[in-house]
């Protein structure tokens, strides 16, 4: 189990408790707490529901805690603070547990084989000297790398499962196809 079974099972958790006291659950919003002597985790739904619930949020915030399941394995403590935040310690025990996965799993930890033998198009940044830089040449240079020497969304992929084909010169790929058939293809 990781953060993210972590953050599914209070967001379910979470739903329940709406739910039950009659509230929307389709905005429920989990984010690392700002204040991590409050928790680890935290919400603010009961401040985005308040006026609808025609309730304090504080109040609100209490209501929600008090019909809250959570697994004790998983999550210690559960608080209330101002102006209606709840709020989400991770059990230490728990904590540990992990750290006694990630380094039995040595480098597999993560790997979930979910996208194993998926093929991925990974365009690396080569603007062209002449021409103007545009805002897909900076999200390019964010997602696939600058240049061929940036390695960390190819490792990303094949550590994923991820088929890769490198092709590290456009100029290759455009000689072979601009130069005519190779020898042995018939056109």
């Amino acid at each position: 189990m990781s953060i993210v079974d972590v953050k599914r099972h209070i967001h379910e958790c979470l739903t329940e408790a709406l739910s039950s006291l009659g509230l929307a659950t389709n905005s429920v919003r989990l984010d690392p707490s700002k204040m991590s002597e409050l928790g680890d985790i935290s919400s603010g739904i009961a401040l985005s529901l308040a006026k609808s619930a025609k309730k304090p949020p504080m109040e609100l915030a209490e209501a929600i805690q008090s019909q809250l399941k959570l697994s004790e394995d998983i999550c210690s403590a559960v608080t209330v603070s101002k102006p209606g935040f709840l709020n989400f310690r991770i059990a230490t025990d728990y904590l540990q547990n992990q750290l006694t996965e990630i380094v039995l799993a040595s480098g597999d930890y993560g790997k979930s084989g979910s996208d194993k033998n998926q093929r991925a198009l990974v365009e690396f940044v080569s603007a062209n000297p002449t021409g103007p830089l545009t805002v897909g040449h900076g999200r390019q240079a964010v997602l696939g790398g600058c240049g061929s020497a940036d390695p960390g969304m190819e490792r990303l992929c094949s550590g994923a499962g991820v088929l890769l084909q490198r092709c590290r010169s456009a100029d290759a790929v455009v000689g072979r196809v601009s130069a005519g058939p190779v020898s042995g293809d018939d056109g």
